[in-house]
């Protein structure tokens, strides 16, 4: 998953380049799913960290700017999915079930402010501390946005700074 492509006119990339620019590093049964920078690719290429660093490089190369990268296997993704909290509680819409995935794992004091915006009506659980899972009751409400602001601010001063 790309991080900040395609958002309010910002770092603009057609997915059908984009397919281009991960067929040309070697990876099979490219798919992208709308404009969004999700891309499921096929490859027996290495370790995670080597994949990363290759797909930076590229778009880095193609694109002319860098961006956040997220992968995760396909296994990966069916326990994101298997493991949401929400699945087990009563009255919950699933269609209304979101995650949000973390490229680190915050600090134990994010984690605590990032839980002190926990409420109603928008729920999260933090479980594997790389994934939130989010019970939205509505649409995108404010409690989510701020969650979701909050928890990219969060990590990026955590990364910046070495504190929470």
């Amino acid at each position: 998953m790309l991080r900040g492509i395609n958002v309010s006119g910002q770092k603009i990339v057609k997915m059908e380049s984009l397919r281009a620019s991960f067929e040309a590093l070697g990876f099979s049964r490219v798919q992208t799913y709308v404009q969004s920078g999700n891309v499921i690719f096929e490859t027996s290429k290495g370790l995670a960290n080597n994949l990363s660093r290759k797909i930076r490089e590229k778009i880095s190369s193609d694109y002319g700017f860098s961006v956040p990268l997220i992968l995760r296997t396909s296994g990966e993704m069916e326990k994101i999915v298997s493991d949401n909290p929400f699945l087990k509680e009563r009255g919950i819409d699933h269609t209304r079930l979101h995650v949000t995935l973390l490229s680190e794992v915050p600090v134990k004091a994010a984690l605590g402010r990032l839980d002190s915006l926990n409420g109603e009506p928008d729920q999260f659980r933090i479980k594997n501390q790389k994934c939130i899972s989010i019970v939205l009751t509505d649409t995108v409400g404010p409690s989510c946005q701020i969650l979701l602001s909050r928890s990219c601010w969060l990590l990026k001063r955590q990364r910046e700074t070495g504190k929470p």
